[in-house]
């Protein structure tokens, strides 16, 4: 597991951000970082002109407000940590400016609420798992500030053995933790050629993706962690996940990239996207940090 030193955690300054704050607060006590970085992003730092007439008061710079306000916010709900707090607002389009923040801060892991954010900004929790240079942590309102049953999707490429070692770091973190891995499947077109009905051929596909995931998981060092294994067949992979969640009581999805498409593992598989479409629980996606980098500074540059 890369060490989460470095945490960036974008808020909206409302009410929105509570779940999110205390999720980061049970966080840094699992995961006992470096420093936090609490950063907001408005538009517009100045008040205008007929508002500052009016009222007076107003002439302080906003930002030193919203800052104030942040800091106040921030020690309230997390509490007594180790690490390093900065609390900064930055001006600029929402989505370009957090993207800039993260590489400058030399960020390990970004940490933004589920809805809220503007659209046309870019600075949804979708955009910033697509686009962000490092793994992303999506938390909907709503959520507990708890880890009990990890669910991990599976399709046994790189990046979904390096959510299961995020699972397996998590899980030695979060005594009781449990984890769960799903791998779901299509029966192929022509499967009717071989003479096998669709139940026969169903079970000839889960006998062979258990048989891969024995291999899958030799490898790999699970610190004594039971990692327990499923497999359903379904065409939509997302929509199998949300409800293998459901049926799991999953509290927390740790999803990587595909890892098998022509994409730079930057851009996260469409199965992440959709599980942070329609999960109500936190997903964290899974990334190799500053992989497509520079891509990421492209962007920027337009």
């Amino acid at each position: 597991m890369y060490k989460y030193r470095r945490i960036l955690v974008g808020l909206e300054m409302t009410d929105e951000d509570l779940p999110l704050l205390r999720y980061t607060a049970f966080l840094a006590r699992a995961l006992t970082p470096e420093a936090f970085y609490f950063i907001h992003v408005v538009r517009d730092l100045e008040v205008p002109d007929s508002l500052s007439r009016e009222y007076p008061e107003l002439t302080q710079p906003v930002d030193e407000n919203l800052e104030s306000r942040m800091r106040q916010t921030v020690a309230t709900h997390l509490g007594q940590t180790s690490a390093t707090v900065h609390c900064e607002v930055h001006e600029g389009s929402g989505g370009k400016e957090l993207l800039h923040w993260l590489r400058v801060k030399d960020i390990d892991l970004m940490m933004v609420g589920g809805f809220g954010q503007a659209e046309g900004d870019g600075s949804t929790p979708l955009s910033m798992v697509r686009k962000a240079p490092c793994s992303v942590l999506v938390v909907p309102p709503g959520s507990e500030p708890k880890i009990e049953s990890i669910l991990v999707p599976v399709d046994f490429s790189a990046h979904s053995a390096l959510a299961l070692e995020e699972a397996v770091e998590v899980a030695t973190r979060v005594p009781g933790a449990s984890i769960a891995c799903g791998h779901i499947f299509d029966l192929p077109s022509g499967y009717s050629r071989t003479g096998r009905s669709e139940g026969e051929f169903t079970k000839i596909m889960k006998d062979h993706a258990r048989r891969h995931f024995e291999e899958f998981v030799r490898a790999m060092d699970l610190k004594g962690q039971n990692v327990s294994f499923f497999t359903r067949k379904d065409a939509n992979v997302s929509r199998a996940l949300t409800k293998a969640a459901a049926r799991r009581n999953s509290d927390l999805v740790i999803s990587g990239g595909r890892g098998r498409t022509a994409m730079a593992s930057w851009v996260v598989g469409s199965v992440t996207e959709g599980l942070v479409r329609r999960l109500r629980i936190p997903v964290l996606a899974v990334k190799k940090k500053s992989e497509g980098m520079g891509l990421v500074e492209a962007l920027l540059k337009m």
